[in-house]
């Protein structure tokens, strides 16, 4: 079950990073956005819940004018209640993320890189 989990977020992480000419439609991101949503309240893995908010983060800078309200219920619930203080932590930098999307634009260059790197970015970007 976890590697299946694994491989339907890589495709979907692939999907929104990747080629985004099939992702103009609002369902389209509204379905995403469920999943996203549903493994980030379910999910008890820490890396995958790294992930999880990580790609949120990208998702939104991707496309800062789509409201995503269910990702960002849950993101609020696991700044409250995330199994680490680490979870919680980006979690709180994911919901800054989400009210100012265009002031972290940046974020979206080829030039940022992901991992440990991404997140000093997204607190210098604060």
């Amino acid at each position: 079950m976890k590697h299946k989990i694994i491989l339907l977020l890589t495709i979907l992480t692939g999907l929104v990073f990747g080629k985004t000419d099939s992702l103009t439609s609002i369902k389209t991101l509204t379905e995403i956005e469920g999943l996203y949503a549903h493994k980030l309240r379910t999910c008890e893995m820490l890396s995958m819940t790294e992930s999880l908010l990580y790609c949120s983060v990208r998702l939104k800078v991707k496309f800062p004018d789509h409201n995503f309200d269910q990702i960002s219920r849950e993101v609020k619930w696991l700044a409250k209640n995330g199994h680490s203080p680490e979870i919680r932590y980006k979690a709180n930098l994911v919901m800054i993320s989400f009210q100012q999307p265009r002031k972290f634009s940046k974020l979206n260059a080829s030039n940022v890189t992901d991992g440990p790197d991404f997140w000093s970015s997204l607190v210098a970007s604060i």
